[in-house]
């Protein structure tokens, strides 16, 4: 980590061989510990064994490929990529691996699991070790965890101690698939390699002894014999001793040198010869040894006998050397007979084995397949029967839904019908209450029209005005009635009084008393829905109105400020009675002019400087 920047480098390279590559037990990650790299053989390491074993020298020469790895203590044999996928020659594989196993165990009780690296471990492609055997084609393959165990932590780094045992139990482990090699060529086997290496010096130690002890004396011997009769000539014939030591190499590559033991020389007629010598079994070495023994004291007595008992003695042992050496060529003919008719049984059983191997694989990949191809088709039946089940539910639900949407709509229909229908009731009932109001005010119309067509005598005016000097204390029933008006936001209840009777040439009188302000005392009636306009008492004395018939008071209305729109400027007190009463009694004053406000009959500079009111509207 610099800067904040990781820096992922490596490559597993038992990840990195053409062998099922990049498919189970690896990561396309370069950060991972298990990256298999870019492509097939990316790295040079991995690159460096392909081309090894494709030279000339190697290819098709290697008979074993072994890979030590750290740690877990498994003897692995292909194939890894997959759980329970093995090789041809698994049989051989496994018999070789338990026997190494064993002989592993045996130095210092190392216990060793075998088996692939997919039933062992977990699945991983791109090993070596299955590279080797599928493309390669090698027949020993085993990839071998050395120590420790596998739920030890500290695994990959071995105490210093552990380190020469360790290579001391792999390498007996080893030896083992090294003679299964060698088995495998028709290569015999050291009958001295299953001895103990201290057993066997101590063997060595004792042949030498015994050649040293048996070896034959140097000097030459010489042999005299005498004849009677005519003159003859003794001849003396020399006959040297020799002994020959031979050192054979073990098949194992073993150090350890085994003599084989000295054969006499047959003597015919005092002719020397030396056979040469053979690789001998312990058994011949031991008969040669006894014959040696033997002719030795045949020598020493031949010694004392004359030529012809020597001479006997040489023809019968001739004899006797040729019918043991045809009778060895015999037994070794016959033991190569059989051991060639045991080879051809074992090839034929190994057939044999390998074709009830395959045949049986076969069957199981067709039952396997069989068994796969059923449980896809319950699969897909499920999968049917869920698929068919969850479109029922859907279209269940939708049905149920659009149900729903009908009710609703239907409710709102129905709602909007009982609005509709609760609307055209209101409007009636409001229509109805329009009427009641309308019949309700229409004695203060009239009264309103006999005020404006001039109908009210001057005896009534002059009733009224007496009747206003009569003083406060007096009061007058005043007919007041209550109409139902629109609902509007903050409005306040209205009180309605009796029209008053204005003759057409009357103005009203400006009073200085606090008559001339609003009554806060005034009585108030609030309107009660559903009920017909009720009638109260006011305690406050209309206002006196006097004839005049002076010519400033008039009320016809200049022409330059008649209103086109309006019809008749005189009805307009009408329209401030029926909407707003009060202003007959707060605004007196200025009543001619409030009623011709209405038509715009005063310029509009003017219409706030009167002040009156009309419910919550200032005018």
């Amino acid at each position: 980590m610099w800067g904040g920047d990781k820096c992922c480098r490596g490559v597993d390279l038992n990840r990195n061989f053409d062998h099922h590559w990049a498919e189970t037990g690896s990561s396309y990650e370069p950060c991972s510990n298990l990256y298999h790299g870019d492509y097939v053989f990316s790295e040079p390491e991995a690159s460096s064994v392909r081309k090894f074993l494709e030279t000339e020298e190697m290819w098709g020469k290697t008979d074993a490929f072994l890979t030590l790895h750290t740690y877990a203590q498994l003897w692995i044999y292909p194939f890894s990529h997959q759980e329970v996928t093995y090789p041809k020659d698994i049989d051989e594989l496994k018999r070789t691996a338990r026997r190494a196993v064993s002989r592993l165990e045996n130095v210092y009780g190392t216990v060793y699991r075998m088996g692939t690296g997919a039933d062992t471990l977990a699945p991983a492609s791109g090993g070596s070790d299955d590279w080797a055997k599928s493309k390669m084609h090698v027949k020993f393959v085993y990839l071998i965890e050395l120590r420790p165990e596998e739920h030890l932590s500290h695994g990959f780094i071995l105490h210093k101690k552990e380190l020469i045992p360790t290579g001391i139990e792999t390498l007996e482990g080893l030896k083992e698939v090294f003679e299964s090699v060698l088995a495998s060529n028709n290569i015999k086997r050291d009958p001295f390699a299953k001895i103990s290496p201290a057993m066997r010096r101590k063997q060595d130690l004792r042949r030498r002894v015994f050649l040293q002890q048996t070896e034959a004396p140097t000097s030459p011997a010489t042999t005299t014999a005498t004849t009677s009769g005519p003159p003859t000539t003794v001849t003396t014939s020399t006959v040297p001793s020799t002994t020959s030591i031979t050192t054979t190499d073990a098949t194992t590559r073993s150090t350890n040198f085994r003599p084989t033991a000295p054969m006499a020389p047959p003597t015919f007629g005092g002719v020397t010869t030396t056979e040469k010598p053979k690789t001998k079994s312990p058994e011949e070495i031991e008969k040669l040894r006894r014959e040696q023994i033997a002719k030795k004291r045949e020598l020493e007595a031949r010694k004392r006998e004359p030529l012809v008992v020597e001479y006997a003695i040489t023809v019968r042992y001739r004899i006797e050397e040729t019918r043991r050496r045809v009778k060895e060529l015999e037994r070794r003919r016959a033991v190569e007979k059989e051991e060639d008719e045991r080879r051809a049984e074992e090839r034929t059983r190994e057939d044999k084995r390998r074709r009830e191997r395959e045949r049986r694989l076969e069957e199981e990949k067709e039952q396997e397949a069989r068994r796969r191809m059923s449980i896809q088709q319950r699969q897909q039946d499920q999968w049917r029967r869920d698929n068919e089940r969850r479109l029922e539910q859907i279209r269940l639900r939708e049905a149920e839904d659009r149900r729903k949407e009908e009710q609703r709509v239907a409710e709102e229909e129905r709602q909007k019908e009982v609005a509709k229908l609760a609307e055209l009731e209101k409007k009636k009932a409001e229509e109805e209450l329009e009427k009641e109001k309308l019949k309700a005010i229409e004695p203060i119309v009239r009264v309103a029209r006999k005020l404006v067509d001039g109908r009210i005598e001057e005896k009534e005016v002059e009733v009224l005005e007496a009747q206003s000097d009569t003083g406060r204390s007096d009061a007058s029933l005043v007919t007041v009635a209550v109409i139902e008006l629109p609902p509007k936001s903050s409005t306040a209840a209205y009180t309605t009084y009796s029209p008053l009777r204005i003759p057409p040439n009357a103005v009203t009188q400006s009073y200085t008393s606090s008559r001339d302000q609003p009554f806060p005392d005034m009585p108030e009636v609030r309107i009660i829905p559903g009920q017909l306009p009720a009638h109260t008492k006011s305690t406050y004395p209309p206002p006196r109105i006097t004839q005049r018939t002076d010519d400033r008071y008039t009320t016809t209305v200049p022409i330059a400020f008649r209103d086109p729109s309006c019809r008749d400027l005189r009805y307009s007190c009408s329209f401030w009675l029926k909407n707003s009463p009060e202003v007959c009694v707060t605004q007196r004053s200025f009543m001619r002019a409030q009623c011709a406000y209405t038509c715009r009959f005063l310029p509009a500079g003017r219409r706030g400087d009167h002040g009156f009111v009309m419910g919550n509207d200032v005018l």
